[in-house]
């Protein structure tokens, strides 16, 4: 069932007289898999045809919002222009998520200026660098002039070899993988195109390390709320095409979830699954799934795809995590307080000892 506002949550919230006054077309908006919606102004879940005295048309909403991580797999439901870059240090699958993205655009752009040839990688001349920047430097302006979406796709460093386009941007979306995941990646991927392996190894971790500078003034630039940090993971298994394999993957586990009849094991594949958007998003279409499952499935996922603020010690030498959610402000923690209880708990009752400690340090 769903939660009804308390007074002073959201003001007046009652069913709505027509359709484009109601929470379904609100700025605030969040809709989940099954089609029932979670207010993101005052953290509660919502029905589509209620509304509120805080409604907000949702044709007000900035070109850099996106409903629920949709940068992933999903269309927008803004269609005012904006830029997005993509970016992520080499091996960390920028090309490969913008192959996948490349259809919510209207144009899509790289910023790299050579390729591998005969198993060599060449760059173009530097006459010829400075003018291929320049034209693509155009093209994305003169798109985003005209109210086209563009997606901006290269290292860090070369998003600011674009006169304009950084100043631009609306968001940030940044493949954030481990330094070792990413090396091995490069190495498979040198070894796949016959390039060789230790100067691609060398650029790889080099450009790691001169890659900080440039991420944090693009950080700066659209704002830390713009800045969305991405697993790769989490890239790679948000959207699964129906019928593939990883939403059959999905299916399977999700069925399992529910037919279970040891509960340890069915919390603990739970867990362990829930960081793959596309079980999570199986679970929450289920009609199986109560209102208490679907918060704590979203929750969980949002916990597990994260960014890590922290850690902090328990009381008997452990440690745990202290995260800022996935597309929210609000922070999770990996402490079972927090997983099985405090996840599902009402707006302003969601916070355990470890994110007390957290915040008091």
């Amino acid at each position: 069932m769903q939660k009804i506002a308390k007074p002073g949550e959201a003001p007046n919230y009652r069913p709505a007289e027509n359709s484009n006054a109601s929470c379904q077309t609100c700025f605030y908006f969040g809709k989940y898999a099954n089609g029932s919606g979670y207010c993101n102004q005052y953290k509660f879940s919502c029905r589509e045809a209620f509304t509120c005295d805080g409604f907000t048309p949702s044709a007000q909403k900035s070109a850099s919002v996106v409903e629920d991580g949709e940068f992933l797999g999903g269309k927008y439901e803004s269609k005012e222009a904006h830029i997005t870059l993509l970016t992520g240090s080499s091996g960390s699958g920028k090309s490969t998520l913008a192959d996948k993205l490349k259809d919510n655009y209207d144009l899509v752009v790289g910023t790299d200026t050579g390729g591998v040839v005969n198993g060599k990688y060449v760059a173009l001349p530097k006459e010829q660098q400075q003018k291929l920047r320049q034209e693509r430097t155009e093209a994305i302006l003169a798109a985003h002039r005209q109210g086209k979406r563009v997606l901006v796709e290269g290292y860090p460093e070369g998003q600011f070899k674009h006169p304009g386009v950084v100043q631009h941007a609306e968001r940030v979306l940044f493949l954030d993988t481990p330094h070792i995941r990413g090396v091995l990646d490069v190495a498979r991927r040198s070894f796949q195109r016959g390039t060789p392996l230790l100067p691609d190894l060398k650029m790889a971790i080099e450009t790691r390390i001169a890659d900080r500078k440039p991420l944090k003034l693009l950080e700066q630039q659209v704002g830390k709320d713009n800045f969305i940090r991405i697993r790769r993971d989490y890239a790679e298994k948000k959207a699964a095409v129906p019928g593939s394999k990883e939403d059959v993957r999905s299916g399977r586990h999700a069925e399992s979830f529910f037919l279970s009849a040891e509960p340890k094991k069915k919390w603990d594949e739970f867990k362990e699954n829930v960081a793959r958007r596309s079980f999570t998003q199986k679970v929450m279409a289920d009609p199986r799934t109560d209102q208490k499952l679907l918060l704590h499935a979203d929750n969980m996922n949002r916990l597990a795809t994260g960014q890590r603020l922290g850690m902090v010690p328990g009381v008997n030498g452990e440690t745990y995590e202290i995260k800022r959610l996935r597309g929210s402000g609000e922070l999770g923690c990996t402490c079972a307080d927090w997983r099985y209880k405090k996840s599902v708990a009402p707006p302003g009752e969601r916070e355990c000892k470890h994110i007390r400690m957290f915040q008091e340090s």
